[in-house]
């Protein structure tokens, strides 16, 4: 079954917050700073909580949720993790990481607003929209501190 765009943009969503949940958690598991650790672990949550709640509106179209790229975000943490290793501070690698995943998650919600949506996952993506503007203030500012 060919996925509308609608679904292909919902599902493109579902994947990247997957994702980053998921090096979230792995960085969660590198890092030495508890408050950053409490930061990371939230925002993983709320990232699980999105895709779980996105996942059901792809159902709602007929269509199922398309799984990770488990090969590709495999990739993407061995070369963090080799940043990491050579950096002189390696939780400014993990948060400009993350930082960067973030910023690609917003345009993604930012171009499925654009799309003719339901209203209510529209409204949830709205709310998406104003999280993640939340998400990489929290983010900006942790790299901030950990660069002064």
């Amino acid at each position: 079954m060919l996925l509308d765009e609608n679904q292909a943009a919902l599902n493109e969503l579902i994947v990247h917050f997957r994702e980053s949940a998921d090096h979230f958690e792995d960085a969660i598991d590198h890092l030495e700073d508890t408050q950053l650790q409490a930061t990371f672990q939230d925002i993983l949550t709320g990232h699980t909580k999105a895709a779980d709640v996105l996942s059901e509106a792809v159902r709602k179209t007929g269509a199922l949720p398309r799984a990770q790229h488990a090969d590709r975000e495999e990739v993407h943490q061995i070369i963090t993790h080799v940043k990491a290793a050579i950096a002189d501070d390696s939780t400014q690698v993990f948060l400009q990481d993350r930082i960067d995943h973030e910023q690609q998650i917003e345009r993604l919600i930012a171009e499925a607003l654009e799309l003719d949506m339901p209203a209510e996952t529209q409204a949830h993506l709205k709310t998406l929209s104003a999280t993640e503007a939340v998400v990489l203030t929290r983010l900006e500012k942790a790299l901030a501190d950990c660069a002064s």
